[in-house]
């Protein structure tokens, strides 16, 4: 299942792209935990916050998709940009044909929680040969990228994963995304991201979800990991909320009915976090969703 995102084969099952496999953030599978981090030798290269592209060769036609489309509206940036990209620097005659490369779609249209200007333009982030499977060192992305006149993400240089820690944790940097760590003995993959872009993140799922992110988080066991993040006056407001859903879930009744009751914040969603909160970012059907499986898992832990 980790080799599934956004890999891509043929009608006959020719493996056609192969980009990374799924890894996952510091501290949020049990690979990434701090003890089982492998010891040895590491490249950290930048994160970069838009979309990723996974460009290809097929039947001479050079393509981009994104991990989940050939046609969402990234994956037509991303085709746009490649084309007149390839076109001015002769691509074709540079790209081997085995490769998949993988590149950061940075644009206006691909911004989450960070801003990069009105430019569009591609930044890689890795590359593999698809015939034999391996993953290309940093400097031999290097090479491609002066090849292919294609900037590379930055890498950094740095002695210890405690220093990373101490520098992701800094207040100041509220314009970066963080890190990417790939550990040299196992080829493991982790997402180190800066307190800063953790609370974009955590504020832009309150400001969408309202009181069904704070349901996710308790049903995925972040909760107090994710309050810890936040800054005091925000913790006070979202403390109200979860006093509010849990007076309903040591109410009276059934689960059905504590779910039913739970309903009724949707339309508070609004009067919750600032002036910009809207309930309608999250469909009132989800949001009811979200309800009825906290409101059962809920019941049977206080059971």
């Amino acid at each position: 299942m980790r080799l599934c995102r956004g890999i891509v084969f043929d009608t006959s099952g020719n493996l056609i792209a192969f980009p990374f496999p799924k890894f996952f953030n510091f501290q949020e599978h049990e690979e990434t935990k701090t003890t089982n981090l492998p010891d040895g030798p590491f490249v950290i290269t930048s994160k970069y916050d838009g979309h990723l592209g996974i460009i290809f060769e097929y039947n001479g036609q050079l393509i981009l998709t994104t991990r989940g489309s050939f046609t969402s509206p990234s994956a037509e940036l991303g085709n746009q940009i490649i084309t007149h990209h390839y076109k001015r620097f002769g691509w074709k005659l540079r790209f081997p044909s085995q490769l998949t490369l993988l590149a950061e779609i940075i644009a206006p249209e691909t911004q989450v929680h960070l801003n990069y200007g009105n430019k569009r333009y591609l930044m890689v982030v890795g590359a593999f040969n698809r015939d034999t499977l391996a993953e290309f060192s940093y400097s031999q992305l290097q090479e491609l990228g002066h090849a292919l006149h294609i900037t590379v993400a930055r890498r950094l240089t740095i002695d210890s994963i405690n220093e990373l820690l101490s520098m992701i944790a800094d207040p100041r940097f509220t314009d970066r995304e963080g890190y990417v760590v790939r550990f040299s003995s196992n080829g493991l993959r982790v997402k180190f991201k800066f307190r800063t872009y953790l609370q974009k993140m955590f504020m832009s799922a309150l400001t969408g979800k309202g009181y069904a992110a704070l349901m996710q988080w308790w049903l995925n066991g972040e909760l107090a990991n994710k309050l810890a993040l936040l800054p005091e006056e925000v913790v006070t407001k979202i403390n109200k909320m979860w006093s509010e859903i849990t007076t309903v879930m040591a109410g009276p009744g059934e689960p059905q009915a504590k779910w039913q009751r739970l309903y009724l914040f949707y339309n508070d969603n609004a009067d919750t976090l600032s002036p910009t909160d809207h309930p309608s970012v999250i469909q009132q059907s989800t949001f009811q969703a979200i309800c009825r499986e906290f409101c059962k898992e809920y019941c049977q832990q206080i059971d």
